[in-house]
């Protein structure tokens, strides 16, 4: 990990925002502070789960930020601003360098990044050793960022965290891992949502870890802006996301009102609209096209009013009622 320092006058308010970006050489939001609201909504994917500071920043004002994993991709011009209210309290730019890394995939120290594109089947994050593991008792265990397991295998089964986890249906090892010592992971239909830092453990008897990898995965954007600003009423929104074309055979589709209420009010299944969802929304949302050929899962609010303000979400489950994917999206008013 790297250190990007940034300090300021100490015992700063409660209300006080921190927001690190990187301005140079593309805009990217890396990391924002705040007490009062949700953390890091609009964070780059690039930096999700590398990112991380000091718990007594308000009281010590040291905003240092530290970043995990920095590889050549981090290179370029940070900017720290501290914001009270409307006033910015003092802004510092840092330029941060890393050197071009040789990855050796058998060398835990070493993390190695993964691009993609969206719409791709698969995609494999490499774990590959130069040992061969014939013990019994070996267990692996893929995790992402939020420590959500992704796959963990055992002598006779590949277990998850939970029937409803989105990783269930689209996850798979090496099945001659044992033999070849290669513990890659098969991830299928990725999605921005799936950008993270994963870790693979390989766990010998008693719990002792044998080897270890970090691999970050960065699948380039494939949903709509996560914020959709409006400044008209009574006129059709569009709200959406894009996923691929395949993954949505047999699958079912459900749009969700979050915030300020939580309410379903569109569901997709069978090829079709499907009727239900709350009757304010019934006749004001459609999904228009054919998203098996296209992958477009876009909502049309008709008639959007101030009411429609809020958090949506949209979850995609497949036959079994397993979740494969989900995304929120917030609708705001501007103007």
């Amino acid at each position: 990990s790297v250190v990007l320092p940034c300090k300021t006058t100490a015992g700063l308010k409660e209300n006080t925002v921190v927001e690190w970006i990187r301005s140079d050489p593309d805009f990217r939001i890396v990391h924002v502070f705040s007490n009062t609201s949700e953390r890091n909504t609009k964070q780059d994917g690039l930096y999700r789960g590398r990112t991380e500071m000091n718990a007594d920043l308000l009281r010590s004002g040291d905003l240092s930020l530290t970043l995990k994993f920095p590889t050549e991709r981090d290179n370029g011009s940070y900017i720290c601003t501290v914001y009270t209210n409307e006033d910015i309290l003092r802004q510092t730019v840092v330029l941060h360098h890393v050197a071009k890394a040789c990855f050796i995939s058998h060398k835990p120290n070493l993390v190695l990044e993964i691009e993609v594109k969206p719409g791709v089947a698969s995609v494999r994050l490499p774990f590959e050793t130069q040992d061969t593991m014939n013990c019994k008792d070996i267990e692996v265990e893929w995790m992402n960022s939020r420590d959500r397991k992704v796959l963990k295998y055992q002598p006779g089964s590949d277990q998850h965290e939970d029937r409803l986890n989105s990783y269930t249906c689209r996850t798979e090892l090496n099945k001659d891992r044992m033999k070849t010592g290669d513990f890659s992971l098969t991830l299928k239909y990725p999605t921005d949502w799936d950008t993270d830092t994963y870790t693979c453990k390989v766990y010998g008897k008693e719990g002792t870890i044998l080897k270890k990898k970090e691999v970050v995965l960065c699948v380039e954007g494939q949903w709509f802006e996560s914020d959709i600003h409006t400044s008209t009423v009574n006129h059709s929104t569009k709200i959406g996301k894009r996923t691929t074309a395949e993954l949505l055979e047999e699958c079912k589709v459900v749009w969700l009102q979050v915030e300020p209420k939580y309410r379903e009010i569109h569901v997709w299944e069978n090829g079709s609209d499907q009727p239900g969802g709350q009757k304010t929304f019934r006749e004001k949302t459609n999904m228009k096209g054919n998203p098996i050929k296209t992958g477009d899962l876009s909502l049309t609010l008709e008639n959007f009013t101030e009411d429609d303000l809020g958090k949506y979400k949209c979850i995609i489950y497949e036959k079994q009622g397993r979740i494969l994917q989900e995304k929120t999206l917030q609708v705001q008013m501007t103007g």
